[in-house]
């Protein structure tokens, strides 16, 4: 499997061993899972973090071969206020999301830490979505 590919994991990984975050399930999205099923998915739990698959930004300019230099690591923490009652919210995720990654090197592939790069909120009658968006910089040893 790719760096790419297996980043999810490590991601979820490393969410599951922070101490930051506590009794908060982290899900790795499926592999051609649409949305319908994500959304079943959050619909059936009241607060979770799913890892989303690792999106390829920035190849190599004038490689003779592909490799991405960046990419998006996406972790979207969901709650459903319906039936939340844990007592923690999204926005307590985050943060915690943030202090377990920020600066961390997932599966030990890339050549910079993982930095917060953006943050992008979506809230509706049914619960709020927000997701934080790592930048992952790759890099090949010469």
């Amino acid at each position: 499997m790719s760096a790419l590919g297996k980043m999810p994991e490590d991601v979820k990984n490393l969410l599951d061993g922070s101490a930051h975050i506590s009794s908060v399930p982290v899900l790795v999205r499926r592999r051609g899972e649409i949305l319908n099923d994500l959304e079943a998915r959050i619909n059936s739990l009241a607060i979770c973090i799913f890892v989303m698959p690792v999106l390829p930004v920035s190849p190599l300019a004038g490689a003779t071969f592909l490799f991405f230099e960046r990419a998006e690591v996406r972790v979207r923490v969901c709650e459903n206020r319906k039936i939340n009652s844990t007592g923690v919210d999204v926005y307590e995720v985050v943060e915690g999301v943030c202090l377990a990654l920020q600066g961390s090197n997932p599966g030990g592939v890339l050549s910079v830490p993982l930095e917060v790069s953006s943050f992008e909120l979506l809230e509706d009658e049914k619960g709020v979505q927000l997701d934080c968006i790592f930048r992952a910089v790759f890099g090949i040893e010469s």
